[in-house]
């Protein structure tokens, strides 16, 4: 049906031109590209008129409604839409037929929502609406199949992020908030966490990276595919358009440049015409996540709540506990490490006490802050706990040496009695 009506459609442009329409007209004054020509958009039964003033579009329509009427074709007056970019639409009337048509300030042109602004803000919300949808799903798979969180994580990145970044490779260089936030509850709802767990704990424990690595990612293979591909494509055209007109403003360009010039790769924008570079986009990925691993590393030795929590991680990785342990277990101690609990180093954070004050009440250690090095390992009021459920490796002439090899064991044995003491403190420090 659809090659059908693309057969019907095949003279539309050769007809409109006859008619004297031509569209938006582009012209490259360095010479480059002479001529664009930009009259009409077919996709599939989906066609967009495009004028550049009000009379030249209102003329457009009627031929438009001439051509349709000669070759039998209905037009679905109700999904027919005008939208005005840059201008104020209210003081403007098109009419298809005898029939009104309505002026909006958005319109979704395959899956792509644009707004007369040239803001991708309701492009962004409508994403997010339709994440959220699907989370509904994905939370039921999650919890009535007991998926492990590996898994959880993986039908995230292949059902959600799709939804998430389409067609970011243009709108990518806006505030991405709104879509990192729905990645963000993602994690903190299947391992249980608080909101107010800080977000280099919440990214590191989990072994995730911020959306926006996969959002440059993209955005870097759109235009590593369209500088490299066939020429004769209108995207391609106008890009060099953009490209060279001295001074043009393109918050897009400036955006892929940026990503560029950030990772080290100027070469490549300079050097557009010539490149062949395939492995790019891999290459910029890459320097991409190593930056943030160095952004991650930086916040992690200035933040006084991660004096604990950098001894024992050191990388951005989903900790193999999450995959030995059972899923109770693996978000009791994924709750401890990351601070989630009553202790009072972390309960004294909420009222405002320094962190040298936060020292512990139960036992003569009053110079101790009451941490998790020192429930675990140090405190007397616990000595029975620590001599029934951990090694006595561990506790005799603790040291933080021995905190980071047992919060990083391997041992499924060791990571359960772990759990085991750690409710114990759970219970004694619960409100």
């Amino acid at each position: 049906m659809e090659v059908l009506f693309s057969l019907f459609l095949n003279d539309l442009e050769a007809y409109l031109e006859s008619k004297g329409h031509y569209g938006v007209e582009l012209t490259d004054i360095d010479g480059y590209i002479q001529y664009i020509q930009i009259m009409l958009l077919l996709y599939a039964d989906d066609t967009i008129l495009i004028s550049e003033s009000n009379i030249s579009l209102q003329n457009t329509l009627d031929d438009f409604v001439d051509y349709c009427n000669t070759w039998k074709l209905n037009i679905n007056e109700e999904k027919t839409k005008v939208i005005v970019f840059g201008s104020r639409s209210k003081q403007f009337t098109f009419t298809l037929g005898n029939s009104e048509l309505e002026i909006v300030d958005s319109y979704k042109y395959l899956g792509t929502c644009f707004s007369k602004s040239g803001s991708f803000l309701a492009m962004r919300k409508q994403v997010a609406s339709q994440a959220k949808r699907a989370l509904y799903l994905l939370y039921k798979r999650i919890y009535n199949l007991h998926l492990p969180f590996d898994l959880s994580l993986k039908l995230f990145d292949h059902t959600i992020i799709p939804i998430l970044t389409y067609a970011s490779e243009i709108w990518g260089y806006e505030d991405l908030s709104i879509i990192e936030n729905i990645h963000r509850d993602f994690l903190r709802t299947i391992f249980k966490l608080r909101k107010s767990t800080p977000l280099y704990m919440l990214y590191a424990e989990t072994g995730r990276y911020p959306l926006s690595i996969v959002v440059k990612f993209r955005a870097i293979g759109f235009w590593l595919n369209m500088i490299t591909g066939d020429t004769n494509k209108l995207s391609y055209k106008v890009y060099r358009y953009m490209l060279n007109i001295p001074n043009f403003k393109s918050k897009w360009l400036t955006f892929v440049r940026q990503i560029i010039e950030e990772t080290g790769k100027l070469d490549a924008w300079q050097n557009q015409t010539s490149l062949q570079n395939t492995t790019l986009k891999h290459e910029i990925k890459q320097v991409l996540i190593d930056q943030n691993l160095q952004h991650w590393q930086s916040i992690l030795d200035q933040s006084t709540k991660a004096r604990n929590y950098s001894i024992f991680k050191q990388s951005i990785q989903l900790e193999k506990y999450a995959l030995q342990l059972n899923k109770y277990n693996a978000i009791v101690l994924c709750k401890f490490r990351t601070g989630n609990h009553f202790l009072p180093v972390e309960t004294g954070r909420w009222e405002g006490i320094a962190i040298s004050d936060r020292t512990c009440a139960l036992c003569e250690n009053v110079n101790e802050i009451a941490d998790e090095y020192h429930y675990i390992l140090i405190c007397p009021f616990f000595n029975e706990q620590r001599k029934t459920f951990l090694k006595k490796y561990y506790y005799t002439r603790p040291n933080t040496l021995k905190f980071q090899q047992l919060m990083s064991s391997s041992s499924t044995a060791e990571l359960l009695n772990l759990c085991k003491l750690i409710i114990h403190l759970n219970k004694i420090f619960k409100r």
